[in-house]
């Protein structure tokens, strides 16, 4: 700092020339502070862009690897192992829209792993925790219902009108259970050798009873051969039906001789059977 004294001030050159001096010192300073600062900056603007990129990453701490969302395939890929190795097969599983959305730090599906797994006694719902190897403190709740299935024939491909099911045409589905009823068929025998309604034949459709038809071995008012047996007594008669027959289903038939009514089972085309464990009544003509 410079310091005027009183006989200083007296000479007005000394004062402008005092002046001159403090105002080139106070200039100095003031561009030293500056210039250097505004270089700094005009250099670290004319960086390339990729050179700053790289500068501002190096500065960035290291991170664990980015959090995946986990695919339904997979998760269900993962359920259907356990459930196999714990004895439990054929079941259908939808997880819940929340936990499709859980997230873990993993690579491979090998990285991940069932630490927890909880199935209510009705084994309708599941809880599962899961972790990954990579992370073991990283874990989530993972929530679904499960289904049970169960096989059911249905057809292949789609069949004629009139053709007669076989078992080429069959093929076995797996449905939830909910949905097999006593109405569907579940056997195969109940399919093979009938015709299928037309607006049913369609391939991978489960089928219902009232869709299939059996081929008519009898029809009504044709003459019916009937096999009688009765222990070891066994005896041939022509009778008349009163219904149509499909295998295996018990008919009216007529006894034309006598006039009387029999019940039998149709056994093939034109052909019926009855069983007999009373004793046989014989009349002129044969059974009564």
């Amino acid at each position: 700092m410079i310091m005027l004294s009183d006989h200083t001030l007296k000479y007005p050159l000394a004062k402008w020339i005092i002046g001159l001096v403090t105002g080139v010192v106070l200039f100095t300073g003031f561009l030293g502070y500056t210039f250097p600062a505004r270089a700094q900056i005009k250099r670290l603007a004319d960086l390339p862009t990729s050179r700053k990129i790289v500068q501002k990453s190096t500065l960035l701490p290291q991170t664990q690897p980015l959090l995946k969302t986990l695919p339904e395939s997979l998760l269900v890929s993962l359920v259907h192992s356990y459930l196999e190795e714990q004895g439990l097969l054929n079941a259908q599983i939808t997880f819940d829209q929340n936990s499709l959305k859980a997230a873990l730090p993993y690579k491979e599906s090998d990285d991940l792993k069932i630490i927890g797994f909880d199935l209510n006694p009705s084994q309708t719902r599941l809880t599962m925790i899961l972790g990954s190897l990579l992370h073991p403190k990283t874990k989530i709740t993972l929530q679904a219902s499960i289904e049970s299935l169960v096989e059911i024939p249905v057809l292949r491909h789609t069949i004629p009108i009139d053709h007669l099911v076989n078992a080429e045409d069959i093929h076995f589905v797996k449905v939830p259970s909910r949905k097999v009823s006593r109405h569907v068929v579940s056997k195969t025998e109940d399919l093979i050798g009938s015709f299928v309604r037309p607006g049913a034949a369609r391939p991978n459709r489960p089928l219902k009873q009232i869709d299939l038809q059996k081929p008519q071995l009898i029809k009504r008012g044709q003459n019916v051969a009937l096999r009688v047996n009765h222990h070891k007594i066994k005896m041939e008669m022509l009778v008349k039906a009163l219904e149509n027959g499909e295998k295996g289903q018990r008919i009216r038939l007529l006894n034309t001789e006598t006039n009387r009514t029999l019940q039998a089972t149709v056994t093939d085309q034109g052909q019926a059977e009855i069983n007999l464990t009373k004793p046989l009544i014989l009349a002129e003509g044969g059974l009564s």
